[in-house]
């Protein structure tokens, strides 16, 4: 029982271990956005929104970009900047 726990232990760290490679984890930070953003305005047919079906007036981009900004900084974060 031991040795088969040891195994799988050693297993999963072997797959976990494989899986990073230093060029394709996730990256944050104020470079890696543009480089994003000037990847998906060059691209414009891999949008995985359509935008402009969704989004159809200024009314509704400005909800839907609150409610992203103020439920991932808070409201008061935003509103006092």
């Amino acid at each position: 029982m031991n040795k088969a726990l040891l195994l799988l232990i050693c297993l999963q760290i072997c797959f976990a271990a494989s899986a990073q490679d230093g060029a394709n984890r996730t990256k944050l930070g104020v470079e890696y956005a543009k480089r994003e953003l000037a990847d998906a305005l060059k691209n414009p047919s891999q949008k995985q929104i359509l935008a402009e079906k969704v989004i159809k007036d200024k009314e509704t981009a400005i909800s839907v970009a609150e409610a992203m900004l103020f439920s991932t900084y808070g409201k008061e974060n935003i509103i006092r900047l």
